[in-house]
């Protein structure tokens, strides 16, 4: 390869001193140019020798990530540069060799010398040189001071110690257990076995820097010094024993002095062993089985396990199976396994894969999960899916998809699943569910109407159950109808990019069911099918709809995305929206960068997935009124009122005919409003927002500008100024205001208002505005964060409005009817003599006293079914109200001032009954003249 080569090239570029033999020991058998780059790093003037042994190792290392290849690269010679003076060069290449870059401070080697040299036990040992002890000690530092803590807690080692260079140091008791130590355990663990007057003779040096030298704890020493293991042999002890077990556990080893956490576990090891040894004798098995059963148990539980294991496989594999066992659940796994060949009369075919099935099985779980899994996987294949599995589910997982889906997507989706949800309904299981439960909601209601029957004789049917319509299904189901959508049809035909489909669907679905299918990656939005979206391409909508429950991501990536998917780029859409529970995060950015110009940098998105969508602007969509052209035109076309259309339509011709389809006072007005956020989208569409039904809006309106000759232009100014003149406090009435309903909440982003009304006409400002903005200062800071310009809040939207004048208006005080009237209204009035006074609700004696004196002497000659007669057309009025009669023909003419309010007919027919009136009053008078 070429890489001898290219460090050679840069070497001479380097280093142009080198001599050829030089840059041959540097660079053959390199990988790459990577030991030239290390010398390049030194000082000028640096020792070839010191730079080669240095760096000649790096072309030995294969390094993938640039980050170490950079630090391992910068480390020599950081780490010789660093190094106190007057240290040899042996002992700086030994400190040295290893040394990586570190971005903060110096290498930790050279940390770690630098420290030890501050304490007096490193100065001098025995006849050692102190650099040779350091750079023994210091080397492959994982810590500052943890090679220091343990060497001086051995300072009795350290003054017998004698080195004459660091690469004999290596081979000491110090350097063997501290090189690298996090802290003083390797030392203490040491030290407890070494001060045991017994067993410090039974375990040579060597083995006990064997069992201590990972050591986090004492539990190494109490395990090999325990009891129970004093029949075996030393060294079966330390491999028992010894640290590197995984049953040592570091984050409990400094706790406690006299043994720290690894106790518990030592003294497992200890009880596991005690019990085997007997158990493997028996059956011929030797030291090294004791070991690979007992090594890393926390109890008794591998033993439980080779008791119950059948006696049909050797002893070998039986421990295999058995090791790390907590119960004998391995050993009931085992049993359970129905096809495959395990036995010496089936030929041991499949005794690996199920002993691979069922090791640290808790029980026959992993067996009966392999029996359910599809055979038409393989048999390595439904192994590793099946073990250490607690339940059947993998298996029911595979079985949903395997059809359809490659087996190793099968194995990365549903291994090592506890919980699957029941798979969706079929099309055809959804109209059956709906018909059964149409048809148990008949049941009953018919059951609820019959009065006959008796709850205490026949049983109360319960409500229809409608969850299994709500089941999303688990990975497999999603997978399935992602790759039945089509999209990956392109990956699914194509061998070379199989494992691409597969990298996929196992993004997608692995936390996943259907919904990520349906309410995201294949919305329209997302994949171009119309209409505006953020148009990802396929990698893209995978990330961002992975784990989706909903369309809110969906959404938020169209709302960011915007028409043709330009502005917001395709990373920051997945950083906006793949978490987001709202579809504000996309709404805000689209906001920034289309509206406001901004570009979309770091600080604005995290800002912009904190947003919180408020109620900003108002917006009216539409208005109308009762009696206008659309309020028509829904009454002729409203189906439920087929029967009665042409009393309507004679209703709307009224209308027409009397006061058209203007706005006029009185009429009521319907009005259907909007609420923007502050990124100004509507909240109507504001998917996953909370506050969609609690904001309230009030509406109000201005005083008219048209005072009364606008009011009712059919009064001439001299007749409305006398009017006003004699009727006290009239000139309140004419200022015209809106009443009704003026408050409303708002429902899905939409705020209608239905029963407000003018009460008289004029132009008039009508407003809408929120009630109360309690965020109202964090819009405020938003504004200045994200917008340009400082905008006003926009909590308000006005309308002109013009209420059209009508002769009806002048039905009140100022108008012709009123005027007319309040001359028959006066106490002394001479124009009638049928005229009176009538409180139809008495308030006390007083007043009824009052009319009484006032009632003529021929209200008293008319018949009782006459004043039954006219009190049906007396209103029921309020205490202070006056009703005047009125006899013909005065009362014709009064009839006249206000035709919409009786019809042609009406009015003949009270001409009649007023002919009928005054014949039979001129009768009467003929009869009693006659009488007379």
């Amino acid at each position: 390869h070429s890489g001898p080569a290219q460090c050679a090239i840069l070497a001479r570029k380097t280093s142009p001193s080198w001599n050829i033999d030089e840059i041959a020991d540097l660079c053959i058998g390199a990988e790459s140019n990577a030991p030239a780059t290390c010398v390049s790093k030194f000082k000028k003037g640096t020792s070839s020798d010191i730079t080669i042994n240095l760096c000649q190792p790096l072309g030995q290392d294969t390094i993938s990530d640039s980050l170490d290849v950079a630090a391992a690269i910068k480390g020599p010679s950081e780490c010789y540069n660093a190094i106190p003076k007057g240290w040899s060069s042996v002992d700086a290449i030994w400190l040295c060799k290893n040394a990586k870059s570190e971005k903060m401070s110096k290498p930790l080697s050279v940390e770690c010398a630098i420290e030890a040299m501050k304490h007096n036990q490193f100065k001098s040992g025995g006849g050692s040189s102190s650099s040779s002890l350091v750079a023994s000690i210091c080397q492959d530092s994982k810590v500052k001071t943890g090679s220091i803590q343990c060497a001086l807690a051995l300072p009795d080692i350290i003054k017998k110690t004698k080195i004459l260079n660091p690469q004999e140091g290596s081979k000491t008791i110090v350097s063997s257990l501290c090189q690298g130590a996090l802290n003083e355990w390797p030392a203490k663990c040491y030290n407890k076995i070494n001060n045991h007057h017994k067993n410090a003779k039974l375990f040579s040096d060597h083995d006990k820097v064997n069992l201590c030298r990972h050591a986090t704890s004492l539990s190494p020493a109490t395990c090999a010094m325990s009891p129970a293991l004093s029949k075996l042999d030393p060294k079966v002890r330390v491999a028992l024993c010894g640290s590197k077990g995984n049953h040592h556990d570091a984050s409990n080893g400094d706790s406690d002095n006299s043994g720290g956490g690894g106790n518990e576990m030592s003294v497992g090891v200890a009880k596991c062993a005690e019990v085997a040894y007997p158990m493997l004798s028996r059956n011929g098995g030797s030291s090294d089985l004791l070991v690979r059963l007992c090594q890393s148990a926390s109890g008794i539980g591998p033993t439980q396990c080779m008791a119950k294991s059948p006696l049909t496989i050797d002893i070998e594999s039986r421990v295999e199976l058995c090791q790390r066992a907590q119960d004998a659940g391995p050993a009931q796994c085992f049993k359970a396994i129905r096809t495959l060949k395990i036995t010496h009369g089936t030929g041991l075919r499949d005794l690996k894969e199920a002993i691979q099935l069922c090791q640290q099985a808790q029980s026959s779980s992993p067996a009966e999960c392999y029996e359910s899994s599809p055979i038409e996987l393989t048999i390595n294949q439904r192994v590793l899916l099946c073990s250490k599995a607690i339940n059947r589910i993998p298996a029911e997982c595979a079985m949903r998809g395997y059809q359809i889906l490659p087996s190793q997507t099968i194995m990365k989706l549903c291994k090592g699943l506890i919980e699957l949800p029941p798979s969706p309904p079929t099309m055809a299981e959804k109209l059956q569910l709906q018909q059964s439960i149409k048809t148990s909601q008949n049941a009953l209601r018919f059951q609820e109407q019959n009065n006959n029957m008796k709850n205490n004789k026949k049983k109360k049917l319960s409500e229809p159950s409608t969850k299994m319509l709500e089941y999303y299904g688990g990975p497999t189901d999603c997978a399935v109808a992602a790759v039945k959508s089509g999209l990956f049809s392109h990956l699914n035909n194509n061998k070379n990019k199989e494992n691409e489909m597969n990298s996929y669907l196992v993004t997608l679905c692995a936390k996943s069911d259907i919904r990520a299918i349906n309410q995201c990656f294949l919305k329209e939005e997302l994949i171009g099918g119309g209409g505006s979206g953020a148009r990802l391409p396929l990698s893209a909508r995978v990330e961002l709809c992975s784990q989706a429950t909903s369309e809110v991501n969906a959404r938020c990536a169209s709302a960011a995305g915007g028409q043709g998917g330009k502005g917001v780029a395709v990373h920051d859409i997945l950083s906006l929206c793949k978490e987001t529970r709202t579809i504000t995060p996309g709404a805000c950015a689209n906001h920034v960068v289309r509206n406001e110009m901004k570009e979309l940098t770091k600080p604005i998105i995290e800002k912009c997935k904190k947003a919180i969508s408020k109620p900003y602007h108002l917006n009216i969509e539409k208005m109308w009124w009762d009696g206008g052209e659309i309020e028509g035109k829904n009454r002729n076309n409203d189906k439920n009122n087929n029967k009665n259309k042409d009393n309507n339509n004679k209703h709307d011709e009224i209308l027409a005919d009397t006061r058209g389809n203007g706005l006029f006072s009185g009429r009521t007005v319907h009005i259907l409003l909007s609420i923007l956020d502050q990124f100004y989208w509507p909240k109507s569409d504001c998917y996953g927002c909370l506050d969609l039904n609690k904001t309230i809006v009030v509406a109000s309106a201005s005083i008219p500008k048209r005072l009364n000759q606008e009011i009712n232009p059919y009064q001439d100014e001299e007749e409305s100024k006398d009017s006003i003149e004699g009727i006290e406090g009239s000139r309140s009435s004419m200022i015209g205001d809106l009443v009704g309903l003026k408050t409303n909440t708002s429902q899905n982003g939409h705020v209608e208002f239905h029963q407000i009304r003018f009460t008289a006409s004029g132009e008039y400002d009508l407003k809408f505005q929120f009630n109360r903005y309690q965020d109202h200062d964090d819009v405020v800071e938003e504004e200045s964060y994200f917008f340009n310009k400082q905008e006003s809040h926009q909590a308000s939207q006005l309308i002109r409005v013009k209420v059209e004048s009508h002769e009806d208006d002048g039905l009140g005080p100022l108008g012709q009817c009123g005027r007319k009237l309040y001359s028959f209204l006066s106490p002394s009035s001479p124009l009638s003599s049928h005229s009176f006074s009538y409180l139809k609700n008495d308030v006390n004696n007083e007043q009824d006293k009052e009319i009484g004196d006032v009632q003529k002497e021929e209200e008293e000659e008319d018949d009782d079914d006459d004043e039954d007669e006219a009190d049906e057309y007396l209103p029921t009025l309020g205490l202070h109200e006056e009703l005047v009669l009125i006899s013909s023909p005065l009362s014709l003419e009064v009839l006249q001032l206000f035709p919409p309010l009786f019809s042609n007919e009406f009015k003949q027919q009270q001409r009649e009954i007023n002919q009928n009136e005054d014949i039979s009053i001129k009768n009467n008078n003929n009869n009693n003249n006659n009488n007379n």
